[in-house]
């Protein structure tokens, strides 16, 4: 027997325990969305948003949105319009279901791909993702059941072949995964559990045959927490349903015994409340412990009444920020316990309780009863700040016929005898309070002149000190009449501030600000200056005994004593410099009303924190005078459009830290192509040429409301952090080449900045020109054209060189044949002559002996003069050499020096040819001879040995003697060796000395046998080109 249970949900009579603050922003498609009815939502890993709509998917950051649609010409766009289920995977890409089936949003690469098995090819049928985890996602899919898809092996297998789905257009899915392991889905009555051990369905107010527990019933929604206790809404209520116990609850009534009515949406809160959004009956929180049902005040931001919406929707991210969809109006962003603004206007839409009866406020102050006493241009505003609602109007056109009927009343003071006064034109009005009548006293019965009191402050004496554009005046309560003040005559008296040491502090139009002591009706002026100044408001920090000072142009801190001020305006972080009232909180936090807004400055930090449309002011313009404190410490501004109220300690400032993304990144202008998305790319690598870069960059923040604030920077670039306020949008143009990093931070609205820089490293790649390679390249190339042209220099010298060389050796030897000639033909033949000559000449000397010896002598010294000429005729010409060749001259020349028999010669010559090159011959055989001269002049030597044989062209001439050798330093200052190494060098040779003391000499000398020059050349430009080419294409 299952138990059914009525609940109905009760409150107290105060719901003071559960009050929060909540501030709300309406997100509809005039801020982007692609569509009104966003069914589905999820929060990625990195924090955006996803909603699903019947028009696409939106990814939000909290200040703009990305819509992705369907696009034939775009085979990475959506596939499927009409967004039914949203989950994300370990990888952090999204994957969602259409009417085309299911989709994957990669997050690297900001692409979709249909997922698909091959079975469903072709076919489009609703799909909806409802779990992932690390191994595989599970999906619902029409006419195929439950499905799960394998990351590893791409593979799709049936779960369970039976799902609940429809075809609607408005399908919402509801199936979830329970941590125990089930699957819950709504169906077309009541729900389904699928027991996925047991393969089983279990059914729960259901017309099935086997529906286990309730009568059959429309159930809209489901969720289930973490105890496994399943909350249905349905059209009667919120339903809570315990499959283990077998029992559930309906929640169907309202604290005042309302129907609650349609319940379309349920999620869980982080304080374990359940979110309910209903069918034209706003938001519910429903405390699961206590069973208690508590509605959600919430302002009003949306075209209508929330009480006008289906709320098909609700999302609460892991932040606690709530997301609903207000069908079909868009989004509702409620963020709980947030720091608002509360405010009152004159808004038609709203009952009299809770509005005003004219939008503009002059003045405000708190009366005896602790009810807010509101000075508009319509009349006299009560407002209970416990209930915040209107209680009483006094002074409207209605009951108070005989006074001014616009703008009449200017100031108030309550006095010492709790006496409420009000200022207004050319008097006062005093509030009888048992009668809840005014008495008004006037000094001034001309309208025309427009003379009223701006400013009452009681003065010690009791009596009343009035600030007049005319001039101050001072009423007496006790004679009822007025006169005209001692001071400032005729001055147009702006602010009147009495200080804790009873200096009395005033301002007049334009004319700088006044202090007076005042005692026995005697004024004694202690202080003016300030003349640039048109002072609004005077405010003293009781503490420091400062003055705070608002005026046209900003706010200034006086310190009285030194006369000494600082001075504060948009430049230092207020939105706007014009300041209208000053109100100092038990933090001596300085509050501030402007003409863009309410501003917060912070004495120790020094750092203002402005407030604007988006945190609830009544309009940015706000009124001189209306503006005061309660007892309770709740601070309130009245300004053209209505007034604020607030405590300072509950504006908390705001310390969530945002995130920072990029997106639409361009290099010259134009989208630029890459295999991941921006925002998940690490490095960029681009063309010198492509070397203008954009992006843009936007916190995610959900808290300020697009009033984020930003420094940037380019490394390589810029020398300093650049602040952006909140500008997104970064340009480079004409970055040289090299390594960039860009980096950015984000501030909340109350510039609290990110902990860590969104960064992105950006190589802008050189010319070939101008790389390291090609550097090294031209370096090269640069050092090979100098070697080749020293080479081919240093070749030019040594051919010219061995050229002159050749020349001189050439002359020489033409020399010597020249002379051997003359000596042959002339002398040779002389001495011929001379020697036939004495022959006959003897003939006719005596017999004697001395003539004899005569005879002898000069024929032995003819005979040695013609062996001389002869023997000088074979040194300068041999013939053998002409005739034979080398070897041949060269055993010639040994054999003569065998034949002294003081020097054996050994000479090997086999391997040689039997005729070489002229030019090799006649050289080779003068360095034979020289070397052989030298030993026999100098080494004092008893063998000499030469070895000559051709090899690979080469001849090979090895001369080797064993006499008492030499120092070569010292002996190539000889002529004999230089001979040798320039005959060497003539024929293109190569000569080793390696003469040892004591030991002998040994000499190697290489002789080509067809001697060439070398010959340097610079390669072709265009085989250059050709390999450059072919490099750079690598």
């Amino acid at each position: 027997m299952y138990k059914f249970i009525l609940l109905i949900a009760v409150i107290g009579t105060s719901l003071s325990g559960w009050a929060q603050d909540y501030r709300l922003e309406h997100i509809g498609v005039e801020k982007g969305l692609s569509q009104g009815s966003p069914y589905h939502m999820l929060k990625d890993s990195r924090g955006f948003m996803w909603f699903g709509t019947q028009d696409g998917v939106n990814r939000y950051d909290g200040h703009t949105f990305r819509v992705y649609k369907p696009n034939i010409n775009d085979p990475y766009a959506l596939h499927g319009v009409n967004i039914a289920g949203l989950v994300e995977d370990r990888k952090g890409n999204v994957w969602l279901g259409t009417e085309e089936g299911l989709n994957c949003y990669e997050r690297a690469t900001d692409h979709f791909k249909l997922v698909i098995a091959e079975n469903q090819k072709g076919i489009k049928r609703r799909t909806a993702p409802f779990y992932v985890n690390h191994n595989e996602l599970w999906y619902i899919r029409e006419g195929d059941g439950i499905l799960a898809y394998e990351f590893k092996t791409g593979k799709h297998r049936v779960v369970a072949p039976k799902v609940f789905i429809t075809q609607d257009f408005d399908y919402i899915d509801w199936t979830t995964r329970t941590p125990a392991g089930d699957v819950w889905m709504v169906g077309s009555k009541g729900v389904v559990k699928y027991i996925i051990k047991e393969k089983k369905y279990c059914y729960y107010f259901s017309d099935h045959p086997e529906n286990k527990l309730g009568a059959p019933l429309n159930i809209i929604c489901l969720y289930v927490d973490a105890k496994n206790i399943v909350w249905l809404g349905s059209l009667q209520g919120l339903i809570r349903l315990d499959p283990v116990c077998g029992e559930f609850q309906l929640v169907d009534k309202t604290p005042d015994n309302r129907n609650l009515g349609a319940v379309y949406s349920i999620a869980e809160g982080l304080d374990h409340r359940l979110w309910i959004g209903t069918q034209r009956n706003g938001f519910w929180n429903f405390n699961p412990v206590k069973k208690t049902l508590h509605p959600v005040s919430l302002p009003y931001v949306t075209p209508r009444s929330l009480d006008n919406y289906e709320i098909t929707r609700i999302y609460i991210d892991n932040r606690g920020i709530i997301w609903a969809n207000a069908d079909p109006d868009g989004l509702l962003k409620i963020i709980p316990n947030a720091s608002i603004l509360r405010k009152m206007t004159d808004d038609p839409n709203l009952p009299l309780s809770k509005r005003l009866d004219n939008f503009s406020v002059r003045c405000m102050i708190q009366a005896p009863d602790g009810t807010i006493w509101i000075g508009t241009e319509g009349s006299l505003t009560v407002f209970d700040p416990q209930t915040r609602t209107i209680t009483k109007r006094y002074l409207t056109e209605s009951n108070s016929p005989t006074l001014p009927s616009v703008n009449f009343i200017k100031s108030f003071l309550r006095d010492k005898h709790n006496e409420m006064w009000l200022g207004t034109y050319g008097g006062l009005l005093q509030f009888e309070a048992k009668k809840e009548t005014f008495q008004l006293y006037q000094f001034d019965k001309n309208p025309s002149r427009n003379n009223y009191v701006r400013n009452i402050l009681e003065l010690s004496d009791g009596r009343l000190f009035l600030g007049t554009p005319l001039g101050p005046r001072i009423f007496d309560p006790k004679t009822k009449a007025f006169t005209e003040s001692p001071i400032l005559k005729k001055r147009n008296v702006f602010s009147v501030y009495q200080a804790k040491d009873s200096t009395i502090w005033l301002s007049a139009y334009f004319g700088g600000l006044f202090g007076f002591r005042y005692a026995d009706r005697k004024w004694k002026q202690v202080y003016s200056g300030m003349k640039q100044f048109n002072i609004n408001v005077i405010r003293e920090d009781t503490v420091t005994k400062r003055l705070w000072i608002g005026s046209e142009k900003g706010l200034v801190e006086l310190d009285p004593a030194n006369r000494h001020y600082h001075f504060y305006d948009n430049r230092h972080g207020i939105a706007n410099s014009y300041v209208y009232g000053i109100v100092i909180d038990k933090h001596r936090n300085v509050w501030l009303s402007t003409n863009h807004g309410i501003a917060q400055f912070d004495q120790q930090t020094r750092q203002f924190r402005n407030f604007d449309l988006a945190d609830g002011i009544q309009g940015y313009e706000y009124n001189g005078n209306a503006f005061t404190v309660t007892k309770e410490g709740e601070i309130f501004f009245g300004g053209v459009k209505g007034f604020n109220s607030f405590f300072p300690e509950r504006m908390r400032k705001l310390t969530f830290k945002p995130s920072v993304h990029l997106y639409n990144f361009k290099v010259n202008e134009s989208p630029y192509p890459m295999e991941k998305h921006i925002n998940e790319t690490d490095m960029i690598s681009l063309p010198y040429d492509q070397n203008t870069i954009s992006m843009e960059f936007a916190a995610i923040d959900y808290y300020s409301n697009g009033r984020n604030s930003y420094l940037y920077k380019l490394e390589g670039q810029d020398k300093k952090w650049v602040s952006s306020s909140d500008r997104n949008y970064v340009r480079y143009a004409n970055l040289n080449p090299g390594k960039y990093l860009f980096k950015v931070y984000a501030a909340n609205r109350d510039g609290v900045w990110s902990d860590s820089e969104k960064r992105i490293y950006i190589k802008i790649l050189p010319p070939f020109w101008k790389t390291w390679w090609f550097y090294i390249f031209c370096t090269g190339m640069l050092g090979y054209v100098a070697f080749v042209a020293g080479q081919t220099r240093l070749s030019s010298l040594k051919q010219k060189e061995q050229e002159r060389l050749k020349i001189a050796l050439d002359a020489q030897e033409q020399e010597r044949k020249q002379i051997a000639q003359d000596l042959h033909d002339e002398v040779g033949a002389r001495l011929a002559t001379l020697k036939l000559y004495a022959s006959s000449l003897t003939k006719y000397l005596s017999d004697h002996p001395e003539s004899r010896e005569i005879k002898q002598k000069t024929l032995e010294i003819i005979n040695d003069s013609i062996v001389d000429i002869r023997r000088m005729l074979r040194e300068l010409s041999p013939r053998m050499l002409e005739q034979y060749g080398y070897a041949a001259a060269v055993e010639a020349l040994a054999e003569k020096i065998r034949q002294s028999g003081e020097v054996s010669v050994e000479l090997d010559a086999s391997r040689l040819p039997e005729r070489l090159p002229t030019e090799i011959e006649t050289g080779l055989y003068r360095i034979t001879q020289e070397l052989m001269n030298n030993t026999l002049k100098h080494a004092e030597a008893k063998k000499i040995t030469i070895r000559v044989h051709l090899d690979d062209e080469m001849i090979h001439f090895d001369y080797f003697d064993d006499g008492k050798g030499f120092t070569y330093s010292q002996a190539k200052l000889g002529l004999g060796i230089g001979n040798i190494e320039s005959r060497v060098a003539v024929l293109q040779g190569h000569i080793v000395w390696t003469p040892m003391l004591g030991e002998g000499n040994a000499v190697f000398i290489q002789i080509p046998m067809y001697p060439k020059f070398p010959v340097f050349s610079l390669p072709n430009p265009q085989d250059v080109l050709d390999s450059l080419q072919k490099f750079l294409h690598k």
